[in-house]
């Protein structure tokens, strides 16, 4: 090792151990490292440890131990046992380590800065080996992609947080080969994405890159005693959201074999998961993992093996998901990417014309037309910038037979959308509740109710026991409670009209909520709705109507007594108003409740009152005849029927209460009339 090198690695070093996050712990001891550091060729001693073998960090401590004693107190278990915690619990904090970070941190901060320093060096003269180390972008390659500022936030954190050298303690504090594993799928993900890219298909290789590299990062979160295959996919999550790379996050935590279960899949979703499939780890004879990259065949085997519980259901599961990533191996054959990893570069398959295919042929292009169509419609749709304008022209549309086939593609693909996306479609269809088109306002109502009804469907994994969300982050309760109060109570600053078409939509937005929502969530989400309905007085005339509306469409099956009971109280507190569309409103709810409150509901239609509108008398006495507490009212004579007939003609009739009327001309017509 050259004197030129051993200067740059100095000042690497030195620049390392006086910045922050190193700078916390080592500030006291600033003077005495660099003078330490800057005393010729202190870091020639590590110069042996160069050779043909990777560098072993015992060997690095043996080397450096009476420093790290003038920084901080051995621990008890020793300094690589340590240092690795230390690393691990910097990522995810623990509360119960901050004290022994405080002890010790400034002997693990020099330790981990002088490993990362050595490693760089070893990076340098040592050839690529794909199972240890990870060769993340370069420069232009980072210009390229999309996701360039969350991918330089990344290899910041990276850095700065020693997650390479955590690794590589890891291989010597523990039995688990993490790295191996990591930097494998690191090697095929991008060797397939670098692949199809020259082939000309759109994949960021920011993205691939990121993804690949974190997807196992959650494993270095689990609490001891949590069930690490399950759990590490929230871990994760957890570590991209809170250095603000949700995107790549999306994807790096979303790379279980089981998320090919979801209709489509973005390529960079697809080359993660197929590399993860292929890079597999098993026991060798003494115990001890070892890890490979295996074909997509013999991965399927050993993956099989691993899998709890299996069943036949499960086996079919399984062989479903290996045949999406066969579809997938194959559709990159066809566009000439080496998937052997042989670093050759085939031609691609040519094109044969369709007339000339025999029955088997012409399936296998189908597959692969398939594979094709959606890696592009997903690329559009997961960018950043384009679903961005994707949904400017969706905004700008003015035939509404367009703008019905973009509403039917969010219809379709808004469960692969990421969060921010789903909150940027949510804003989109408010827009659209003011539509000229009532069955584009209907549309898009319920489209609003099924997003926010799977608003984390995209992320499905299990939870630690005990987890909440963070404060900070959006979940679909904040985006249910916003849009209740948006469209119950539209901007001032709207045309009366848009307001009133904002209205009518709450039905159909709670409806299609409660349909689509998750059983067990169904109490929840109607919690949230039905404080609106405890200060009936406060309410005006137009607002109470809507919320009247929206209570006799419920499923009163999934509210239980308590709820009902205040729909009630509710409906009979509005009873009495003078405006006639509210006080119908009234009537036909307390109608709808009375199978589930047969002895409540009769005392509170008896309050109605019915002045100036003969329909509604004759209805609340139909509702009461029917509850069993008085006699039923005559039947309709010709003069009756002949005024309810001319009632509905008129266009100044509330169409509430010419539903009222259609009602009785239905009954009267049952009876033989």
């Amino acid at each position: 090792m050259n004197k030129k090198r051993i200067r740059q690695m100095t000042a690497s070093l030195l620049r390392r151990v006086t910045t922050q996050p190193a700078a916390r712990y080592l500030a006291p001891h600033r003077a005495m490292l660099t003078e330490l550091l800057e005393e010729q060729g202190w870091l020639q001693r590590f110069a042996p440890l160069f050779g043909e073998e990777r560098i072993r960090c015992a060997d690095v401590l043996s080397l450096c131990r009476e420093e790290l004693a003038l920084l901080s107190p051995e621990p008890e278990e020793g300094w690589i046992p340590f240092a690795y915690d230390f690393a691990r619990w910097s990522m995810f904090p623990e509360p119960a380590f901050a004290s022994r970070q405080r002890e010790h941190g400034a002997g693990a901060v020099f330790f981990l800065s002088l490993l990362q320093v050595l490693f760089d060096a070893e990076r340098a003269l040592l050839p690529a080996d794909p199972l240890w180390q990870l060769e993340l972008l370069e420069e232009d390659e980072q210009e390229e992609s999309a996701h360039r500022d969350s991918y330089r936030l990344f290899l910041r954190s990276y850095r700065r947080e020693y997650v390479y050298e955590m690794m590589r303690l890891g291989l010597e504090a523990t039995p688990w080969r993490t790295l191996e594993h990591i930097a494998g799928v690191h090697h095929v993900a991008m060797h397939a994405a670098r692949g199809l890219k020259r082939a000309g298909v759109a994949v960021d290789l920011g993205l691939v890159s990121a993804s690949a590299a974190g997807h196992d990062i959650g494993k270095f979160g689990c609490r001891p005693g949590e069930r690490v295959p399950y759990l590490h996919y929230h871990y994760t999550d957890l570590w991209f959201r809170r250095r603000h790379m949700g995107d790549i996050g999306y994807v790096a935590a979303n790379h279980s074999v089981w998320d090919l279960e979801l209709d489509y899949l973005s390529a960079e979703s697809l080359a993660l998961i197929y590399a993860d499939f292929r890079v597999k780890q098993e026991r060798g004879p003494d115990g001890r993992e070892i890890t490979r990259i295996s074909t997509l065949e013999e991965a399927f085997d050993v993956i099989l093996s691993k899998l709890d519980n299996v069943t036949q259901a499960k086996r079919t599961r399984y062989t479903f998901v290996y045949a999406k990533l066969r579809d997938f191996e194959r559709w990159m054959v066809s566009l000439g990417v080496d998937v052997s990893l042989a670093g050759a570069c085939p031609d691609p398959r040519p094109k044969k014309d369709v007339a000339l295919m025999d029955q088997r042929e012409a399936l296998e292009e189908l597959r692969l037309l398939c594979v094709e169509h959606n890696a592009a419609l997903m690329s559009r749709l997961t960018g950043q910038r384009s679903f961005a304008g994707l949904l400017e022209l969706a905004r700008g549309e003015t035939d509404w037979r367009r703008l019905r086939a973009y509403l039917g593609v969010f219809e379709s693909y808004s469960v692969y959308l990421r969060t921010a996306q789903k909150v940027q479609t949510l804003a989109f269809l408010y827009e659209l509740l003011m539509h000229r088109e009532g069955d584009i306002r209907r549309q898009a109502a319920a489209l609003m109710g099924e997003i926010i009804a799977r608003f984390h469907a995209g992320y499905a994994k299990e939870r630690p026991a005990g987890w909440t969300p963070e404060s900070r982050a959006v979940t679909d309760m904040d985006q249910w409670k916003l849009y209740l109060e948006k469209i119950i109570r539209p901007d001032h600053k709207l045309l009366a009209q848009h307001r009133r078409w904002i209205g009518f939509t709450l039905k159909m937005v709670v409806n299609s909520l409660l349909d689509k929502c998750e059983r067990d969530r169904r109490g929840e989400f109607l919690t949230v709705f039905l404080r609106w309905y405890r200060r009936p007085e406060r309410l005006e005339d137009e607002t109470a109507f809507q919320l009247l509306e929206t209570a006799t469409a419920l499923p009163f099956a999934v509210c239980d007594e308590r709820q009902r009971r205040r729909l009630m109280h509710f409906a009979q507190a509005l009873s009495v108003r003078k405006d006639l569309t509210v006080r119908s409103a009234a009537v036909l709810l307390l109608s709808a409740l009375h199978p589930w409150l047969e002895s409540s509901v009769p005392g509170a239609l008896r309050s109605v009152d019915c002045a100036g509108s003969a329909s509604l008398a004759r209805l609340r006495d139909t509702a009461l005849a029917g509850a069993g507490v008085q006699a039923p009212p005559p039947p309709l004579d010709e003069e009756a029927v002949s005024e309810i007939f001319l009632d509905n003609l008129k266009s100044g009739t509330p169409w509430i209460v010419k539903e009222v009327n259609i009602r009785l001309l239905a009954a009267f017509a049952a009876s033989g009339g």
